[in-house]
């Protein structure tokens, strides 16, 4: 747990081999998933990709952060999809219309609290 600006944590997770979300200059690492779970969230992109060809939506998995600015945030979804024009940034979202997580024990508490609270 670190303290950080915004801007070093969008420089050190270009360059980091973890991924690490960021909450008011808070930078937590993020645990590895198992192979359902990888399953769970592949299936979802693929129907949503397949939903979304010939859109200009976009279907994100697990690599594509969302920023929620108004809580100072970064988070790594399992599944995002935006059809926002403007959500052009290259490492992070800002206008998702979906986001899917697929809940485990060790992080749904933090699903179901923290992050549905600031999404």
């Amino acid at each position: 747990m670190n303290i950080c600006g915004v801007d070093d944590y969008l420089i050190g997770e270009q360059q980091s081999d973890i991924r690490h979300e960021y909450i008011a200059g808070q930078v937590f690492a993020m645990a590895g998933a198992s192979e359902t779970h990888n399953r769970l969230a592949g299936n979802l992109f693929f129907h949503l990709r397949a939903a979304a060809r010939g859109t200009p939506c976009g279907v994100f998995m697990g690599d594509m952060k969302v920023r929620v600015a108004a809580h100072e945030a970064f988070y790594y979804p399992d599944v995002l999809l935006t059809c926002a024009s403007e959500d052009a940034a290259p490492f992070y979202k800002t206008a998702p219309c979906l986001i899917a997580e697929v809940l485990s024990p060790s992080t749904e508490l933090t699903d179901r609290r923290e992050k549905l609270i600031a999404l």
